[in-house]
C-alpha cells in the first residue's frame, strides 16, 4: 500500500510561496512552490480565514482513483505541515508532487500552443485530435466528469516538447477544484443535500462549459477497470478527520453516480474482471469446511443454490453446504 498521507507534521516554514488568484472565481488564492523538481501546493487561502479549502486533499483523492482506473496521471502525496504566510504560522494540509517533464522537455500551456499552432480557426477539440492526442483528451474528459472538475483551463493541460522537437501532453494534472471544494464553506447538512449531478458552468478549455456536453464531445471511447464498491475505502482511506463525513460520502457518490452515467452515455466500456463471489476455508484442527458468500456482490453474479442463500440472507450456509462446494 502507498504511503502517500504524510501524518506526522513537517517543518516547512523556510518554503517561500508563489501566491496567484484562483481561476474560476474562487476567493482569496492559492499558493505554490518548486523544490528540486518537487512541486509544493496549498488549499485557498486569505487573511481572514487563513486556509479554508481542501484543494490539495483532492488531488490525493483524485490520484487514488486514477491509479484504479488504470488512467495515467500525476501522482500527488498529502502532506501535514506548518508553514508560514505573510508572516504567520499556520498547520494545514498540502501536496506534493514529482515534476512530470523528462530530462531535456521543455512545457507550454495547452492554450499558447494552440494559439500558435493552429490552423485557421481550428478550435482546440479539433487540434488536439489532429495532433494525435485524441485518447489523452478523452481521458480528461472522463476524469473532470467523474469528479466535477470545474477549472479545466488552458493552462491547466500542458504541451511537453524534448530536445528532438517531439511532442506530448503531460500527464492529466491539478485537480484540486473539484468533488466538494465548491461547498467548502457550506454546513455539514447542505452539503449532504448537494445535488452531485448538477451540470454547473465549468472553464474548460479543450470542450465546452457543460461536462455533460463534454461526455458527447469526447473523441474516443474508453475502456476502464471496473469500480466496485470496495474502492471507496481505497479511494477515501485515512480522510477520516481531515475531511468531514459528509464530504466524504459526497465525494463517493460524485464519482459512482459519475460512473454510472459515463455507461449510460457508452463512453466508456467497463472490462469485466473476474473476483471472488464466496470464500471457501477449511480448518485443519476440527477439519471442517466453512463458505462465506461476499454481500456487496450482485445476486445475478451468484452461482444458482449461492444465488438461493443469499436471498434469504444466509450469507454464511453451514458446514453441510460447505462441504458440497
Amino acid at each position: 500500500m502507498k504511503r502517500d498521507i504524510i501524518r506526522k507534521i513537517q517543518d516547512y516554514r523556510s518554503i517561500k510561496w508563489n501566491a496567484f488568484s484562483g481561476s474560476s472565481g474562487t476567493q482569496g488564492s492559492l499558493m505554490k512552490s518548486v523544490i528540486e523538481k518537487n512541486f509544493y501546493k496549498l488549499s485557498s487561502f486569505n487573511a481572514h480565514d487563513g486556509f479554508y479549502g481542501h484543494e490539495s486533499v483532492n488531488e490525493l483523492i483524485v490520484s487514488r482513483l486514477l491509479d484504479i482506473l488504470q488512467i495515467p496521471h500525476t501522482n500527488y502525496r498529502l502532506v501535514h505541515a506548518l508553514v508560514e504566510v505573510d508572516e504567520q504560522e499556520y498547520t494545514t494540509w498540502l501536496c506534493v508532487s514529482k515534476d512530470y517533464r523528462k530530462l531535456g522537455e521543455t512545457n507550454v500551456s495547452l492554450e499558447i500552443f494552440h494559439d500558435l499552432m493552429r490552423e485557421g480557426r481550428e478550435l482546440p477539440l479539433d487540434f488536439c485530435k489532429r495532433m494525435g492526442w485524441g485518447r489523452q483528451v478523452a481521458e480528461t474528459m472522463l476524469v473532470d466528469f467523474l469528479i466535477g472538475n470545474m477549472d479545466r483551463h488552458g493552462s491547466n493541460t500542458e504541451v511537453l516538447m524534448d530536445k528532438n522537437g517531439n511532442l506530448r501532453l503531460a500527464p492529466i494534472f491539478d485537480f484540486g477544484y473539484s468533488l466538494t471544494q465548491f461547498y467548502t464553506r457550506e454546513r455539514a447538512e447542505n452539503v449532504s443535500q448537494l445535488d452531485v449531478m448538477r451540470d454547473v458552468p465549468v472553464a474548460n478549455y479543450i470542450g465546452t462549459s457543460s461536462l455533460f456536453r463534454n461526455l458527447e464531445l469526447m473523441p474516443e471511447r474508453i475502456k476502464l477497470p471496473p469500480l466496485l464498491p470496495e474502492h471507496r475505502a481505497e479511494i477515501l482511506r485515512g480522510l477520516d478527520g481531515i475531511l468531514s463525513q459528509e464530504h466524504l460520502d459526497k465525494t463517493w457518490e460524485m464519482i459512482s453516480r459519475g460512473m454510472r452515467i459515463m455507461k449510460h452515455y457508452k463512453v466508456v466500456h467497463v472490462q469485466r474482471q473476474n473476483y471472488p463471489v464466496a470464500y471457501l476455508s477449511y480448518d485443519t484442527k476440527t477439519q471442517q469446511f466453512s463458505l462465506r458468500i461476499r454481500k456487496d456482490v450482485k445476486l445475478s453474479s451468484l452461482p444458482g443454490m449461492m444465488r438461493l442463500f443469499a436471498q434469504k440472507g444466509l450469507y454464511e450456509p453451514g458446514e453441510e453446504w460447505s462441504k458440497r462446494w
